[in-house]
């Protein structure tokens, strides 16, 4: 009997602490979407981010253009060529000169997943559990100085991100993220800072992408559009002369 009673209790114990971290998760994403506007995101139909990065020791001009639902499109341009990598919400293409030709190409799958990802204005912790991801808090941990939440979100092809939060100001400073590419786990790493706000949402200016602890590429956001006129046609695949 007492063994029973033991048993019952370790049930007990178990399932309170499970709910209290679960309650836990919640309350953290709470104060996240409220600190960065979540709701005011909602009103947003288009953003458009302007601004330069570096990569390689050059630097150039960039424009993200997004669009609900899912849509998305990047230019830069890269010593007199302009790059374009668009995703309508199903399928993707690019035109890359120096590819040596300045014909629209489709993208292959992980292509197309990353832009899926770059359309979605939200960002995967809204509304993950539709999304049919899965979302778990690691604990807390030590950033440079900072306390920062650490959540871990698995997607149902495997792809890991571990968000790196900030305990006290509710931002996402760091995202660690371990995707398969052709066969093989590429470890990527994007750092978030220069946080403002534009049209009651914070967002960050200047991101830093880091790949096998190699900086790749820095982005600085210089100007935010927010719900301006965006024609659907710039996400479509051009037709060939």
């Amino acid at each position: 009997m007492m063994k029973k009673y033991l048993t019952l209790l370790t049930i007990l114990v178990f399932t309170s602490a499970v709910n209290i971290f679960a309650q836990d998760l919640d309350e953290i994403l709470d104060n996240y979407f409220e600190v960065v506007g979540q709701e005011k995101m909602l009103e947003f139909n288009t953003i458009i981010l302007q601004g330069k990065a570096v990569q390689m020791g050059m630097e150039f001009p960039m424009t993200l253009t997004q669009k609900r639902p899912d849509k998305a499109r990047m230019e830069a341009e890269i010593q007199g060529a302009k790059i374009i990598q668009a995703y309508n919400g199903v399928t993707g293409w690019s035109i890359i000169p120096m590819t040596g030709s300045m014909e629209p190409q489709d993208m292959g799958e992980q292509e197309v997943k990353g832009m899926k990802q770059m359309g979605d204005m939200d960002g995967d912790l809204y509304n993950w559990k539709e999304k049919g991801f899965d979302l778990t808090l690691v604990g807390e941990d030590d950033m440079e100085g900072t306390a920062v939440f650490k959540l871990k979100l698995v997607k149902p092809d495997g792809d890991e991100f571990i968000y790196f939060m900030d305990a006290e100001n509710f931002v996402v400073l760091r995202v660690d993220t371990k995707i398969m590419m052709q066969g093989a786990q590429i470890e990527s790493s994007s750092s978030f800072s220069n946080f403002k706000p534009v049209s009651g949402v914070i967002m960050a200016h200047s991101i830093e992408q880091k790949m096998n602890g190699q900086v790749m590429m820095q982005m600085v956001i210089d100007n935010v559009e927010i719900n301006s006129e965006v024609s659907d046609s710039i996400f479509e695949k051009p037709t060939s002369n």
